[in-house]
């Protein structure tokens, strides 16, 4: 009886037993060569079993509400999801920044989930570590009261399941229209008056930016949500409403810094500090504090300018911090954004020599960098829509939070820059022939 002939089978069908090529990191290759050791010593079944019960960590609130918005048909801050190009990572755990819960109150109104050491990181799919990389810290405003704020900082509300960043504030959708994939958004959770320092005793004064900013780099990278930590990291601090007291306690210190004067307790900026936005968030005393930290600013820059050759002037506006503060018309921030505008104009107008002196087109390259635009005025542009840049249903816009993004790397002007106001035409000169005096009349007697 002759043998059937065993059909060859054409190479690219691979059977379901043979190994696939998989594309590992580092860290994953020295876990790859683990396994293979387990699977020798203890066989394929066994650490099967093993795996199944030790998964790869990832993101997610433990204490996440397990309502799933009917939207989109997920949990928000249960596990990490993506936002067309962008991912959003729910970390906890986190040992700086806000260490209370904040359950009662408003937020037990608002939401079921707890805040202590939690946050929500926006990082675009492209992004690579290797090169340079703008981490945004966001810091949301007052939450406490449910008649008047629409969420719990970045908590899932328990009655619409959905949550601020990507139903209000469209965080994620803006971070995408920025278009830069190397910039990472962290929006810290907070207490309910926009508590975000360690110290409960002193929340405005006791946030540290670097370690935070380290400790939210490391959890990512934990979670996968980055596949190594940035080499190079500027840092970029922006804030609504509430949240500029913790941005005024910063530039406090930047100022005491910079005069040489006692430092005080305040909360520290970050070392590489590429910049302030502020949407609707300063009080009358915080002004005084961001005006001085924008004319120093100006001074600094100035100096450096007037110092270095031609050739190395670009680098230093490129390295410059920006600053931008968006006001709502109509609302009670008004007044304290247009003076801080008329100071940062008058510098430019007592400077005009100087900057003159630095060449043509070098002023105007420094004015977009520091910039006070208004926003709003029609119904539903409020204080609460300011970072969405657009009212609550209607179509959006290119946001606030996308220009101010966009600012990081191409800062553009709001108005033309201010300039001198023209000088006074000299004197019209006196004739030099002498007046003829007038001939008296003489009068009948």
């Amino acid at each position: 009886m002759r043998r059937a002939r065993a059909r060859s089978r054409p190479r690219s069908e691979a059977r379901n037993d043979e190994p696939r090529e998989v594309d590992l990191t580092t860290e994953q290759t020295g876990a790859h060569a683990h396994v293979l050791g387990l699977q020798t010593a203890a066989g394929n079944a066994a650490v099967s079993g093993l795996l199944q019960r030790q998964p790869l960590p990832q993101a997610g609130w433990s204490d996440a509400d397990p309502a799933v918005d009917p939207a989109v048909g997920w949990s928000w801050n249960k596990a990490a999801q993506f936002i067309g190009s962008i991912g959003r990572y729910p970390l906890q755990g986190l040992t700086e920044g806000n260490q209370g819960e904040w359950k009662s109150g408003a937020s037990a109104l608002l939401s079921k989930e707890g805040a202590k050491g939690k946050a929500i990181a926006f990082v675009h799919k492209d992004v690579k570590p290797e090169k340079p990389v703008t981490v945004v810290v966001h810091l949301h405003g007052y939450t406490e009261s449910a008649k008047s704020r629409p969420f719990a900082g970045w908590r899932q509300h328990k009655k619409s399941h959905k949550v601020r960043d990507v139903e209000h504030d469209r965080v994620a959708q803006q971070l995408a229209d920025a278009s830069d994939p190397q910039i990472i958004v962290v929006l810290p959770q907070g207490g309910e008056q926009s508590q975000f320092g360690s110290d409960a005793n002193d929340p405005y004064n006791t946030f540290a930016s670097d370690k935070y900013v380290n400790t939210v780099l490391a959890e990512l990278k934990r979670v996968n949500g980055i596949k190594a930590l940035p080499t190079t990291v500027k840092v970029v601090i922006s804030a609504h409403s509430g949240g500029g007291h913790t941005v005024g306690s910063m530039l406090a210190l930047e100022n005491e810094k910079r005069k040489g004067a006692k430092l005080g307790v305040h909360s520290s900026a970050p070392s590489a500090l590429g910049g302030v936005v502020l949407f609707d968030a300063m009080t009358w005393s915080e002004l005084k504090t961001v005006k001085e930290w924008v004319r120093g600013e100006l001074d600094k820059l100035l100096a450096a300018l007037t110092a270095a050759k031609p050739a190395e002037r670009q680098k230093l506006i490129d390295n410059a911090p920006r600053f931008r503060g968006y006001y709502t018309l109509g609302e009670s921030y008004v007044e304290k954004y247009t003076n801080l505008d008329k100071a940062i104009r008058q510098w430019f107008v007592d400077n005009d020599a100087a900057l003159t002196a630095l060449g043509p087109g070098c002023a105007d390259k420094i004015w977009p960098l520091f910039q006070v635009v208004p926003w709003g005025g029609r119904p539903g542009e409020t204080h609460e829509t300011i970072i969405r840049g657009s009212a609550l249903g209607t179509t959006p816009t290119v946001g606030n939070l996308t220009s101010a993004l966009n600012a990081i790397k191409n800062p553009t002007p709001a108005a033309p820059r201010p300039m001198p106001p023209p000088p006074k035409p000299p004197p019209k000169p006196r004739s030099s022939s002498r007046t003829r005096p007038k001939s008296r009349s003489r009068t009948a007697p």
